[in-house]
Protein backbone atom coordinates (compact mmCIF):
# COMPACT_ATOMS: atom_id res chain seq x y z
CA UNK A 1 0.00 0.00 0.00
CA UNK A 2 1.85 2.81 -1.26
CA UNK A 3 2.36 5.59 1.74
CA UNK A 4 1.04 3.23 4.52
CA UNK A 5 3.35 5.05 6.66
CA UNK A 6 1.28 7.70 6.82
CA UNK A 7 -1.63 6.05 7.29
CA UNK A 8 -0.77 5.00 10.29
CA UNK A 9 -4.07 6.04 11.99
CA UNK A 10 -6.11 4.32 8.92
CA UNK A 11 -4.69 1.09 9.73
CA UNK A 12 -5.11 1.01 13.78
CA UNK A 13 -8.75 2.17 13.02
CA UNK A 14 -8.93 -0.71 10.60
CA UNK A 15 -7.47 -3.39 12.93
CA UNK A 16 -9.67 -2.30 16.18
CA UNK A 17 -12.69 -2.68 13.90
CA UNK A 18 -11.77 -5.98 12.49
CA UNK A 19 -11.53 -7.26 16.29
CA UNK A 20 -13.62 -10.20 16.86
CA UNK A 21 -15.28 -9.37 20.18
CA UNK A 22 -18.43 -11.69 19.43
CA UNK A 23 -18.40 -15.63 19.70
CA UNK A 24 -15.99 -16.05 22.82
CA UNK A 25 -16.11 -19.73 22.89
CA UNK A 26 -13.02 -21.01 21.12
CA UNK A 27 -12.90 -24.41 20.12
CA UNK A 28 -9.72 -26.07 22.38
CA UNK A 29 -8.71 -29.24 23.41
CA UNK A 30 -7.92 -28.14 26.68
CA UNK A 31 -10.26 -29.04 29.75
CA UNK A 32 -13.11 -27.16 29.77
CA UNK A 33 -15.38 -26.22 32.80
CA UNK A 34 -18.68 -28.40 33.89
CA UNK A 35 -21.27 -27.36 31.17
CA UNK A 36 -23.10 -25.53 33.81
CA UNK A 37 -19.75 -23.37 34.74
CA UNK A 38 -19.51 -23.06 31.24
CA UNK A 39 -22.67 -21.62 30.40
CA UNK A 40 -21.62 -18.82 33.06
CA UNK A 41 -18.84 -18.18 31.84
CA UNK A 42 -19.95 -17.71 28.73
CA UNK A 43 -22.18 -15.27 29.79
CA UNK A 44 -19.62 -13.14 31.93
CA UNK A 45 -17.41 -13.07 28.54
CA UNK A 46 -20.66 -12.12 26.51
CA UNK A 47 -21.65 -9.03 29.04
CA UNK A 48 -17.81 -7.71 29.10
CA UNK A 49 -17.62 -8.07 25.55
CA UNK A 50 -20.87 -5.81 25.38
CA UNK A 51 -19.71 -3.34 28.26
CA UNK A 52 -16.12 -3.41 26.14
CA UNK A 53 -17.76 -2.36 23.03
CA UNK A 54 -19.67 0.63 25.09
CA UNK A 55 -16.49 1.74 26.39
CA UNK A 56 -17.28 0.60 29.97
CA UNK A 57 -14.32 -1.12 31.03
CA UNK A 58 -14.95 -0.44 35.07
CA UNK A 59 -18.21 -2.70 34.39
CA UNK A 60 -16.19 -5.11 31.60
CA UNK A 61 -13.54 -5.63 34.10
CA UNK A 62 -16.02 -6.53 36.85
CA UNK A 63 -17.68 -9.53 34.39
CA UNK A 64 -13.75 -10.60 33.88
CA UNK A 65 -12.78 -10.93 37.22
CA UNK A 66 -16.44 -13.56 37.89
CA UNK A 67 -14.97 -15.37 34.98
CA UNK A 68 -11.85 -15.37 36.08
CA UNK A 69 -13.25 -17.34 39.34
CA UNK A 70 -14.79 -19.67 37.20
CA UNK A 71 -11.94 -20.27 35.14
CA UNK A 72 -8.49 -18.52 35.99
CA UNK A 73 -6.49 -19.96 32.85
CA UNK A 74 -9.12 -18.64 30.90
CA UNK A 75 -7.81 -17.64 27.11
CA UNK A 76 -10.43 -15.86 26.44
CA UNK A 77 -10.77 -13.88 29.62
CA UNK A 78 -7.01 -12.77 29.16
CA UNK A 79 -7.97 -11.64 25.36
CA UNK A 80 -10.45 -9.73 26.47
CA UNK A 81 -8.23 -8.28 29.48
CA UNK A 82 -5.65 -7.54 26.93
CA UNK A 83 -8.23 -5.68 24.41
CA UNK A 84 -9.21 -3.49 27.56
CA UNK A 85 -5.67 -2.40 28.59
CA UNK A 86 -5.12 -1.78 24.68
CA UNK A 87 -7.60 0.63 24.29
CA UNK A 88 -6.00 2.11 27.47
CA UNK A 89 -3.16 2.48 25.90
CA UNK A 90 -1.11 0.65 28.74
CA UNK A 91 0.37 -1.25 26.31
CA UNK A 92 2.77 -3.71 28.34
CA UNK A 93 0.15 -4.63 30.50
CA UNK A 94 -2.02 -5.09 27.20
CA UNK A 95 1.10 -7.58 25.93
CA UNK A 96 1.53 -9.56 29.31
CA UNK A 97 -2.05 -10.78 28.48
CA UNK A 98 -2.35 -11.48 25.30
CA UNK A 99 0.84 -13.34 26.02
CA UNK A 100 -0.78 -15.53 28.74
CA UNK A 101 -4.35 -16.21 26.85
CA UNK A 102 -1.93 -17.68 24.03
CA UNK A 103 -0.02 -20.13 26.93
CA UNK A 104 -3.13 -21.16 28.39
CA UNK A 105 -3.86 -22.44 25.02
CA UNK A 106 -1.23 -22.01 21.78
CA UNK A 107 -4.44 -22.91 19.61
CA UNK A 108 -6.52 -20.34 20.41
CA UNK A 109 -6.37 -18.23 17.14
CA UNK A 110 -8.70 -15.68 17.53
CA UNK A 111 -6.07 -14.82 20.33
CA UNK A 112 -3.67 -14.32 18.06
CA UNK A 113 -5.52 -12.92 15.59
CA UNK A 114 -5.97 -9.83 17.83
CA UNK A 115 -2.36 -10.45 19.47
CA UNK A 116 -0.98 -9.62 15.67
CA UNK A 117 -3.61 -6.71 15.56
CA UNK A 118 -1.79 -5.42 18.52
CA UNK A 119 2.28 -5.73 17.10
CA UNK A 120 0.79 -4.22 14.32
CA UNK A 121 -0.59 -1.34 15.85
CA UNK A 122 2.68 -0.72 17.77
CA UNK A 123 4.54 -0.73 14.08
CA UNK A 124 6.07 -4.44 15.26
CA UNK A 125 5.30 -6.09 11.81
CA UNK A 126 8.20 -9.33 11.47
CA UNK A 127 6.37 -10.65 14.82
CA UNK A 128 2.85 -9.53 13.60
CA UNK A 129 3.61 -11.48 10.66
CA UNK A 130 4.15 -14.01 12.38
CA UNK A 131 1.16 -14.35 14.68
CA UNK A 132 -0.68 -14.03 11.73
CA UNK A 133 1.06 -16.74 9.83
CA UNK A 134 0.45 -19.44 12.79
CA UNK A 135 -3.03 -18.49 12.86
CA UNK A 136 -3.56 -18.94 9.19
CA UNK A 137 -1.74 -22.59 10.26
CA UNK A 138 -5.51 -23.70 11.35
CA UNK A 139 -7.95 -24.39 8.37
CA UNK A 140 -10.99 -24.31 10.05
CA UNK A 141 -10.62 -20.54 11.57
CA UNK A 142 -13.54 -18.83 10.18
CA UNK A 143 -11.96 -15.52 9.55
CA UNK A 144 -8.74 -16.99 7.69
CA UNK A 145 -9.22 -14.54 4.80
CA UNK A 146 -8.95 -11.78 7.46
CA UNK A 147 -5.38 -13.24 8.75
CA UNK A 148 -4.23 -13.08 5.06
CA UNK A 149 -5.16 -9.99 4.55
CA UNK A 150 -3.73 -9.16 7.78
CA UNK A 151 -0.36 -10.51 6.82
CA UNK A 152 -0.55 -8.45 3.35
CA UNK A 153 -0.54 -5.67 5.29
CA UNK A 154 2.33 -6.23 7.61
CA UNK A 155 4.71 -7.17 4.03
CA UNK A 156 3.62 -3.75 3.02
CA UNK A 157 4.94 -2.31 6.41
CA UNK A 158 8.16 -4.28 5.36
CA UNK A 159 7.90 -2.98 1.74
CA UNK A 160 7.74 -6.68 0.94
CA UNK A 161 5.34 -6.25 -2.20
CA UNK A 162 5.57 -9.30 -3.86
CA UNK A 163 4.65 -11.50 -0.37
CA UNK A 164 1.73 -8.60 0.24
CA UNK A 165 0.14 -9.41 -3.02
CA UNK A 166 0.56 -13.16 -2.83
CA UNK A 167 -1.41 -12.15 0.60
CA UNK A 168 -3.89 -10.01 -0.70
CA UNK A 169 -4.80 -12.59 -3.93
CA UNK A 170 -4.69 -15.77 -0.93
CA UNK A 171 -7.17 -13.15 0.52
CA UNK A 172 -9.59 -13.34 -1.86
CA UNK A 173 -8.76 -16.92 -3.00
CA UNK A 174 -10.56 -17.69 0.39
CA UNK A 175 -13.48 -14.92 0.58
CA UNK A 176 -13.95 -13.43 -2.81
CA UNK A 177 -16.34 -10.31 -1.37
CA UNK A 178 -13.49 -9.28 0.47
CA UNK A 179 -13.18 -5.93 -0.48
CA UNK A 180 -10.51 -4.53 1.54
CA UNK A 181 -7.73 -7.10 -0.32
CA UNK A 182 -9.55 -5.58 -3.73
CA UNK A 183 -8.49 -1.95 -2.90
CA UNK A 184 -5.03 -2.56 -2.02
CA UNK A 185 -4.26 -4.89 -5.02
CA UNK A 186 -5.93 -1.88 -7.15
CA UNK A 187 -3.45 0.50 -5.35
CA UNK A 188 -0.51 -1.63 -5.82
CA UNK A 189 -2.22 -2.30 -9.32
CA UNK A 190 -1.76 1.59 -10.11
CA UNK A 191 1.24 2.01 -8.33
CA UNK A 192 2.72 -0.49 -10.92
CA UNK A 193 1.13 1.58 -13.46
CA UNK A 194 -1.19 -1.13 -14.88
CA UNK A 195 -4.32 0.49 -14.79
CA UNK A 196 -6.27 -1.60 -16.67
CA UNK A 197 -5.90 -4.55 -13.77
CA UNK A 198 -5.97 -1.75 -10.92
CA UNK A 199 -9.85 -0.82 -12.21
CA UNK A 200 -10.67 -4.12 -12.39
CA UNK A 201 -9.48 -4.48 -9.13
CA UNK A 202 -11.40 -1.46 -8.03
CA UNK A 203 -14.65 -2.39 -9.50
CA UNK A 204 -14.41 -5.73 -7.67
CA UNK A 205 -13.46 -3.52 -4.85
CA UNK A 206 -16.71 -1.19 -5.03
CA UNK A 207 -18.80 -4.35 -5.86
CA UNK A 208 -18.63 -5.79 -2.40
CA UNK A 209 -17.61 -2.71 -0.15
CA UNK A 210 -19.78 -1.23 2.68
CA UNK A 211 -19.76 2.64 1.88
CA UNK A 212 -17.52 4.70 0.27
CA UNK A 213 -14.17 5.27 1.21
CA UNK A 214 -11.75 8.49 0.40
CA UNK A 215 -8.87 6.04 -0.74
CA UNK A 216 -11.11 4.25 -2.82
CA UNK A 217 -12.85 7.60 -4.30
CA UNK A 218 -9.17 9.15 -5.03
CA UNK A 219 -7.85 6.21 -6.63
CA UNK A 220 -11.19 6.08 -8.80
CA UNK A 221 -10.41 9.74 -9.73
CA UNK A 222 -7.11 8.96 -11.42
CA UNK A 223 -8.45 5.78 -12.49
CA UNK A 224 -11.40 7.69 -14.85
CA UNK A 225 -8.91 10.68 -15.69
CA UNK A 226 -6.36 7.62 -17.23
CA UNK A 227 -9.27 6.42 -19.00
CA UNK A 228 -10.70 9.72 -20.24
CA UNK A 229 -14.41 9.50 -18.55
CA UNK A 230 -14.24 12.81 -17.53
CA UNK A 231 -17.80 12.55 -16.19
CA UNK A 232 -16.65 9.65 -13.97
CA UNK A 233 -13.67 11.08 -12.50
CA UNK A 234 -15.46 14.39 -12.08
CA UNK A 235 -18.61 12.43 -9.82
CA UNK A 236 -16.00 10.92 -7.75
CA UNK A 237 -14.17 13.91 -7.12
CA UNK A 238 -17.54 15.71 -6.04
CA UNK A 239 -17.98 12.37 -3.63
CA UNK A 240 -14.72 12.74 -2.34
CA UNK A 241 -14.71 16.27 -1.72
CA UNK A 242 -18.49 16.36 0.15
CA UNK A 243 -18.24 12.89 1.81
CA UNK A 244 -14.27 13.25 2.93
CA UNK A 245 -13.59 17.22 2.83
CA UNK A 246 -10.87 16.46 6.10
CA UNK A 247 -9.32 13.80 4.13
CA UNK A 248 -6.03 13.28 3.40
CA UNK A 249 -7.35 11.93 -0.07
CA UNK A 250 -9.29 14.84 -0.53
CA UNK A 251 -6.01 17.03 0.55
CA UNK A 252 -4.16 15.81 -2.52
CA UNK A 253 -6.62 15.61 -4.80
CA UNK A 254 -7.47 19.30 -4.64
CA UNK A 255 -3.09 19.76 -4.95
CA UNK A 256 -3.85 17.41 -8.28
CA UNK A 257 -6.70 20.04 -9.57
CA UNK A 258 -4.41 22.78 -8.76
CA UNK A 259 -1.49 21.01 -10.66
CA UNK A 260 -3.62 20.72 -13.71
CA UNK A 261 -4.44 17.00 -12.94
CA UNK A 262 -0.53 15.93 -12.57
CA UNK A 263 0.50 13.86 -10.03
CA UNK A 264 3.28 14.48 -7.85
Amino acid sequence: MAGLARKGSWLFAALLAMLVFSGCVSTTSRPQPAVNEQKVLDSRLQLAVNYIQANNYVAAREHLNKALEIDRRSPEVHVLFAQIYWQEREFEIAEQYFNKALAYDSGFTRGRNNYGSFLMSRNRAPEACDQFRKGAEDLNYPRRSELFFKIGLCELMQARRDEARDAFLKTLALNGSFAPASLELADMAYADKNYSQAKQYLSHYDKYRRGPTARGLWLGVRLEHWFGNLDGRDSKGMALRNLFPDSEENLQYQQWLRNDYVER
